[in-house]
Parts: C-alpha cells; sequence; structure tokens
C-alpha cells in the first residue's frame, strides 16, 4: 500500500468518525422510460435521481439531481433520515426527469421546504411545471400540499449554505434547453452531465465543457448509447460510452460513472459494455450508476495536511 493509499484511507476513516462525508446516492439510473424486471433488476429500472447528503451529521438538508421516478423512494429516505429542505436541482423537464416529483412524501409534510430549481429557459418554471402536477395529470394541485413548495430558475453559481456547497450550472446540448451542474464541496466536487448530445465524432469536447468539468473527482455522465447504435439516434439528445469515456479523460476527472442507461438494456448486456471499458488502464475509474449506490466522497479541512484533495469510496 502507497503512502497517498494509506493517507487516503486514514481520510475516510476520520471523515467517518467526525461526521465529514458527503454521500451521493442513486436512486434512479435509467433514461426515457421506467424499465422495471428481472432482467434491470440489478442496475434498476427506475429513471433518473441522484442524491446528495451528508452522512454522518444531522444535517437536515439535501439535493436532489433530478426528480425520475426514483424520486419517490429518494424522498422517502431522506425524509427518515431527517431532511425537511430538498434542493431539487433539474436538469431539464423532460417526464423520465420529473415524473417522481408530484410523488415525494416530503410535499406532504407541514416541516419541509422543497426548492426546484431549472433552467432560466423555462421561466417562470411554476407556470411550465406546475401543471404536470395538477388535475387531470395528478390528483392533487401542489398549492394542496402541505409543504413549502418553491420555484428558481438559474444560470449563475450559487450556494446552498446550509450544506457548504456551491451549485455551477451551464447550458449542454439537448433537444430541449438542458443544464448541467457541478457541485463544490470543501475538498471535493461532481459533475452530473446527463441527457447530453455528443456530435457525430464522439472525439469533439468543447472547450467551455471541459472547463466546467475540469478536474472534478467525480463525473456522472449520460451513456445511453452504444457507436453503433448512436448511428441511428444522433439526434435524441443522448451520449455514447465513447463519448462520456472522452469527456472523462479531457476533462481529467479520478472517476466516471456511466448514467441513464438505455432503459431496453439488460443487465447483463450493461455489465459486459462496462468491463469492455474498465479493462483498459486508464487514470480514472470507470463504473455504472446502479441504484442503491452510494460514493462517499470526503471533505474535512485537513485532507490538505494530508495531500489528499478528496477519497472516493463506493458501498
Amino acid at each position: 500500500m502507497t503512502a497517498v493509499t494509506q493517507s487516503r484511507y486514514l481520510v475516510i476513516g476520520l471523515g467517518y468518525l467526525l461526521g465529514e462525508m458527503l454521500s451521493v446516492k442513486f436512486y434512479g439510473v435509467r433514461g426515457s422510460f421506467p424499465s422495471p424486471g428481472s432482467s434491470t433488476s440489478f442496475y434498476g429500472g427506475n429513471t433518473s435521481c441522484v442524491a446528495i447528503y451528508d452522512a454522518e451529521s444531522k444535517n437536515t438538508e439535501a439535493v436532489l439531481l433530478d426528480a425520475g421516478t426514483g424520486g419517490f423512494s429518494a424522498s422517502k429516505e431522506l425524509f427518515d433520515r431527517g431532511v425537511r429542505k430538498l434542493h431539487v436541482l433539474l436538469s431539464h423537464l423532460h417526464l423520465d426527469h420529473i415524473q417522481g416529483l408530484p410523488f415525494m412524501n416530503m410535499l406532504d409534510s407541514l416541516e419541509c421546504e422543497v426548492i426546484v430549481y431549472a433552467s432560466k429557459e423555462y421561466a417562470p418554471l411554476e407556470d411550465v411545471l406546475a401543471p404536470v402536477m395538477s388535475p387531470p395529470y395528478f390528483p392533487v394541485a401542489p398549492k394542496q400540499r402541505s409543504a413549502t413548495l418553491n420555484y428558481l430558475e438559474v444560470s449563475k453559481a450559487f450556494e446552498l449554505r446550509g450544506m457548504g456547497l456551491e451549485v455551477v450550472p451551464f447550458p449542454i446540448t439537448h433537444s430541449d434547453p438542458a443544464l448541467g451542474y457541478r457541485i463544490n464541496a470543501e475538498n471535493a466536487s461532481l459533475v452530473y452531465l446527463t441527457d447530453h448530445q455528443c456530435g457525430s465524432d464522439f472525439h469533439c469536447v468543447s472547450d467551455d465543457l471541459i472547463q466546467w468539468g475540469k478536474g472534478v473527482d467525480l463525473l456522472v455522465h449520460d451513456a445511453q448509447y452504444t457507436s453503433s447504435e448512436f448511428i441511428s439516434k444522433s439526434n435524441w439528445g443522448h451520449s455514447t460510452y465513447e463519448f462520456a469515456v472522452d469527456v472523462a479523460e479531457k476533462m481529467q476527472v479520478k472517476e466516471l460513472i456511466f448514467f441513464h442507461h438505455d432503459p431496453e438494456r439488460s443487465d447483463v448486456e450493461l455489465s459486459e459494455i462496462v468491463q469492455g471499458w474498465k479493462a483498459a488502464d486508464r487514470n480514472f475509474r470507470i463504473s455504472a450508476a446502479r441504484e442503491g449506490l452510494v460514493v462517499d466522497m470526503i471533505r474535512p479541512s485537513f485532507a490538505k495536511a494530508l495531500n489528499s484533495t478528496s477519497a472516493i469510496t463506493q458501498g
């Protein structure tokens, strides 16, 4: 075990003891539409939803990246953890990213506040989003729910002071206006890039995009198609595995997690694809998102003293 590895394990241990663990948990990892069933049970069939929360502290705030069908379970588990203020960062408003929102149990608690963020292109956001969560599409209108529900359109970086996080939204190419998000903590960072359209040249990554994610610890990136599948779906607003890997290389990330899996891809097929990409020798780790996967990122101030900017473990 190298000195760097030893120091990272030390940071992990101290993080658990002192409550400085920032956890990222996947509740929905599929794209387009839910795909429950025996052939998808390992990676899961719910659509996009990723939670960020303090694993070992009593922080009552948390973040959700998108609110697909995985949002139901995410809200329930976070509420049980004591979360009462939920920041929902929507990449865009396609159904597979908002379908879980009206089903969140937090909306029925007087103790809770839910703040929904999306691109300024959807302003006024309440007028665009609320009808989808109202009759005749959903039996109870948002204003009839017990929680405090607010809507914010974003285009610039902002702070979530209660969590010690900086959120940096940036525009990405999709079939409708969409955002990527960079989340910066004290000594840890992640970029969430789902529904990201790649061009016909899988190695053409814009300089602007590279700068948004430069040196990030964790990159969660759309990887819905293989290169051959992309030929007939090149304008559907998504990426290939090849493009996701190229983005990760150019951003110089520490870890890449494939996300927004094709709903018709079985667990066996997905595992075979991922193993193929993991076989190559790279400067970053590669894996595929699955429901229940937890990635822990340490962010104690003393990490710098150990010459470790961050440590990442998967559970």
